[in-house]
């Protein structure tokens, strides 16, 4: 009846990744950011309501699943959608 809108909703079956491998073994590493990038990952992790650990995991995680959600070099965005 409306005009259309695009909403995006994060699908059910992405759970956010665990921390530790399946043998329950957790790496360190130290990441160098810059102060600007840090705080923006931090306000974004307060946003969601993580910690900037699992901000971070979950980001890098996401960023090595091919979900059917990328972002190609020319910065559009390719899923797919239900109607």
């Amino acid at each position: 009846g409306g005009e259309p809108q695009l909403v995006y909703v994060a699908r059910p079956d992405a759970a956010p990744p665990a921390a530790e491998d399946e043998d329950g073994a957790a790496a360190r590493i130290t990441l160098r950011l810059s102060e600007r990038l840090k705080t923006q990952a931090e306000d974004a992790a307060a946003r969601s309501g993580a910690s900037l650990n699992t901000w971070l995991v979950r980001a890098i995680s996401s960023a090595l699943t091919d979900r059917g959600e990328r972002r190609g070099r020319s910065g559009r965005i390719q899923g797919w959608a239900e109607s």
